[in-house]
Formats: C-alpha cells, sequence, structure tokens
C-alpha cells in the first residue's frame, strides 16, 4: 500500500514536470513565430545600411537556399527566403524544427511505427480513458441543456482528446479527464517510464528550437546583438563575412 502512494507521489511529480516541459515548447514555438518579422524587417535594414543587394544574394544562392530549407527553385522575385530565413538551426546548417515538422497528410501515408509491450499496454489503457471522455464530451452525448458556448467548448476538449490519443500523446487526455473529473488510470509506473521519455524528447526539441535565429534574436537587447546575429545567419546560409 505504501509503494502505491510512493508510485502515485513519482507520478504526480513527472506529471508537472511534464506540464511544465510541455508549457515551456508552447511559449518557445510562440517566440519564434512572434519574432519572425521582427527579425526580417531587421535584415533588410541590416541589408540597406550595408548596401547589400539581398535579391541578388537570394538569386546567386538559390541552390544553397534550396538545399538547406528543401524547396522549389527560387524565382526572381520569390520571397520564400523572408518566410524561412530566420528559422535556420544555429549550430548546423539544417531546418528548423517547425520546418521540419511531419504534417497529418504526410503522418499517413508512412508505415506506422511498431510500438513496444509496455507502449501497446499504454496505448489501450489511454484508449479505455478516452472512451470514458467520449461518453461525456461525444457530441451526441451533451445534454440538450447545456448552452452553445459550453457543447462548443465540451466538442472542442472532446476533439482534443481525441486527437491526443491518435498522435499517443496522453498528457492532454489526462488533463481533460481531471477538467470533467474522470478516474485516470492507476498504472503510474508505466506512466512514470512515458512521461521520462516524453520529458526527454521535449527537452531536446526546445534545444533545438532555442537555438534558431528567431529565438536567439528574439532574446538580442542591443542593436549590435542583434546586427551579429544577423551577420552569423548570413554568414552561414550565403558563406559571407560582413
Amino acid at each position: 500500500m505504501r509503494m502505491a502512494a510512493t508510485d502515485k507521489l513519482k507520478w504526480q511529480r513527472l506529471l508537472n514536470e511534464l506540464r511544465y516541459v510541455n508549457e515551456e515548447l508552447q511559449l518557445t514555438r510562440t517566440i519564434i513565430k512572434d519574432v519572425a518579422p521582427d527579425f526580417e524587417d531587421h535584415y533588410r535594414d541590416f541589408c540597406i545600411r550595408n548596401d547589400i543587394d539581398r535579391d541578388q544574394l537570394n538569386r546567386e544562392h538559390s541552390e544553397r537556399i534550396q538545399q538547406v530549407y528543401d524547396v522549389p527553385p527560387i524565382e526572381e522575385d520569390d520571397s520564400i527566403l523572408s518566410e524561412i530565413s530566420a528559422s535556420i538551426d544555429m549550430p548546423a546548417m539544417v531546418p528548423s524544427p517547425e520546418a521540419s515538422e511531419v504534417t497529418p497528410e504526410q503522418r499517413s501515408t508512412e508505415e506506422p511505427a511498431v510500438m513496444t509491450q509496455d507502449e501497446k499496454e499504454m496505448y489501450e489503457i489511454f484508449n479505455k480513458l478516452f472512451r470514458k471522455i467520449a461518453l461525456t464530451l461525444h457530441p451526441d452525448k451533451l445534454p440538450a441543456a447545456l448552452s452553445t458556448e459550453e457543447k462548443e467548448r465540451r466538442i472542442d476538449d472532446f476533439n482534443a482528446a481525441k486527437q491526443a490519443l491518435s498522435d499517443r500523446d496522453y498528457l492532454p487526455l489526462l488533463d481533460i479527464a481531471a477538467k470533467y473529473d474522470i478516474k485516470t488510470p492507476r498504472n503510474y509506473r508505466q506512466q512514470a517510464r512515458w512521461m521520462k521519455k516524453q520529458i526527454e524528447v521535449l527537452k531536446k526539441d526546445i534545444g533545438a528550437r532555442q537555438a534558431t535565429y528567431n529565438y536567439l534574436f528574439a532574446d538580442a537587447e542591443t542593436e549590435e546583438e542583434k546586427d551579429n546575429i544577423i551577420r552569423d545567419f548570413m554568414r552561414q546560409l550565403f558563406r559571407i563575412k560582413i
């Protein structure tokens, strides 16, 4: 009995850490996205101040840009570089994680990864939890007396739970179940193993994103620091020193 209580406490600690790391990833994504226009404006201004013809650079290094970003050939008036330029990963010449994420369409055409026995058991347990959630949140199960706004919230939560199960991302399922007082699985040790792996995956993702020029630019406090980030970016992409 004491061991079960200890397992639950360890599970709760890992659950809190997983929530924190997941929030940190979402915040990092938002920072990278929101700072992109500022990076682009500063990049344009830097080129003007240093008498650099950026369009000519794009044309002269079009093959390099295609190689780095895996994009179609760049036309003379193409704006694709301005859309993706700041997402280059600082340490290595590879697209940022944002650019390399697998879309749902791509995921559906790939061979499914073979799950271990532990992973299969986890999936089945959370599939049962999803069915409990569906009894409360499925559109056909919602009480007629609920307001339109509440129905929409519950349908959104149902769709989020459905997507989470499909992605084998069990944190949203746990959070949604807690939100509606739905009893969650007690396989604390199994969940703890999954959480530890997931935390490491998310931390690596965060580290990669925080190494992008966008994120570094967001952290820069002075104009000189921002200019140096642009110099590093251009040196890495175009192999020129300014």
